[in-house]
């Protein structure tokens, strides 16, 4: 028997209410970042903190704080993490160099969401996924898993991916040099939902676009957020099919 990875008509629809979002998207290594939503400046990150963080760790952190605070479970994925710092850490073991301690702190795939949890003293506590081309996928299935746990518990949902080393540039799948991409998400109500996901209904999950990658997904999400797109934006991918969109939770 095959399991549904919907829901049918009729039948009672949860939604998580997306309060606010953040977007950092840096086309190319020239040109300059678009900051979205309400992603926060550099100049918002402590010195102390902003000083251990390289290219990828700055655009991750002013992303996720834009939408957090000290209350958020944050939901932190990315495929690669930040594999700059890991392969400077490499070089420097074939050369017989020291190794940095600030660069192997931030080289751990749960770097980010650590600096967002000492900036802004958040003792709620942080997951970090890894999942392929999936992970921003990954992340929302983790997300929503939480929420249905504690459905009072506010949810950060944290996406961030940066270009690759030269060294493995055969592996680079995106196009973007760099972006990262911010939902705060709670199944209680919040004052006006600028958003909101769940489960796809019935007919409109033939519609379903099928496992997008962790950037078209981010993207595809960036733009109705921004107005660029359609309302809604349905796809399967995890074993799911989820919808997302602007305004309420309409199920039309």
């Amino acid at each position: 028997m095959t399991s549904r990875t919907y829901v049918e008509e009729g039948e009672p629809v949860p939604v998580a209410h997306v309060g606010t979002w953040a977007a950092f998207i840096q086309e190319t290594a020239e040109s300059e970042p678009e900051r979205l939503g309400v992603c926060a400046n550099e100049a918002d990150i402590p010195p102390s903190f902003r000083r251990r963080l390289g290219p990828y760790g700055r655009m991750a952190v002013s992303c996720g704080i834009g939408v957090s605070d000290r209350n958020s479970d944050i939901v932190f994925c990315s495929r690669y993490g930040d594999v700059n710092v890991a392969y400077r850490l490499l070089q420097n073991l074939t050369e017989h160099t020291p190794l940095s301690p600030a660069g192997f702190s931030m080289s751990v795939h749960n770097g980010v969401p650590g600096v967002m949890d000492l900036v802004q003293k958040n003792r709620v506590g942080h997951t970090a996924i890894a999942a392929g081309a999936e992970s921003l996928s990954a992340g929302i299935c983790e997300a929503w898993a939480r929420m249905n746990e504690a459905p009072q518990q506010p949810v950060t949902l944290l996406y961030a991916d940066y270009a690759l080393p030269s060294a493995f540039k055969e592996f680079e799948t995106g196009e973007a040099e760099g972006i990262a991409f911010a939902l705060s998400l709670s199944m209680a109500e919040v004052s006006g939902p600028v958003g909101y996901l769940r489960p796809a209904v019935g007919g409109e999950a033939a519609a379903a676009a099928t496992a997008p990658s962790s950037e078209t997904l981010a993207r595809s999400l960036i733009a109705i957020l921004r107005a660029d797109a359609p309302k809604r934006h349905i796809w399967e991918t995890q074993g799911l099919r989820w919808s997302f969109g602007i305004g309420s939770d309409a199920t039309d």
